[in-house]
């Protein structure tokens, strides 16, 4: 059950599950202003066993807000989000100085050679393209909580 935060993630609202999650399972938090995009990685980690989707964002402002609340041990962070209410680069040193125990990993539609180096000289702990499959995306979120992929069911 979805308890609405304040609009969605286009338009920089975040949405948090009622509380539910299993205190065992990886708590991941989305950050991305595209809400279609933020589905599609909620159903694929949710499908995961031990993967848990905390929240998610729109903007970089509500998302630092967010995570200082919800705590989760890994985020997914769009660099480039276009609502005007900050960025992740923004966000990223932000998140890093508030929870340094949190993985940031950065999902974005720039190339790592183009943003790669600068995303994780701000604390990124991983920098996926856009586009990678989701057994990528969920194997960087176990390596990030310190799991090995279970090989997933999105291949």
């Amino acid at each position: 059950m979805l308890t609405p935060m304040s609009g969605s993630p286009s338009d920089g609202g975040s949405v948090v599950p009622a509380p539910s999650t299993p205190s065992t399972a990886v708590r991941v938090f989305i950050c991305d202003d595209a809400p279609e995009f933020c589905q599609l990685l909620r159903t694929a980690i949710e499908a995961e066993p031990g993967l848990s989707v905390v929240g998610e964002a729109g903007s970089g402002r509500k998302c630092v807000a967010a995570i200082r609340r919800l705590r989760p041990d890994v985020v997914l962070l769009d660099l480039s989000m276009d609502n005007n209410d900050r960025d992740g680069l923004w966000a990223l040193p932000r998140i890093r100085a508030s929870l340094p125990q949190s993985r940031v990993i950065v999902l974005s539609a720039f190339s790592e050679r183009l943003m790669g180096a600068r995303a994780r000289a701000a604390g990124a702990h991983d920098y996926i393209q856009k586009g990678a499959s989701l057994t990528r995306i969920v194997g960087a979120v176990r390596e990030a909580a310190g799991e090995r992929s279970t090989g997933g069911r999105f291949r």
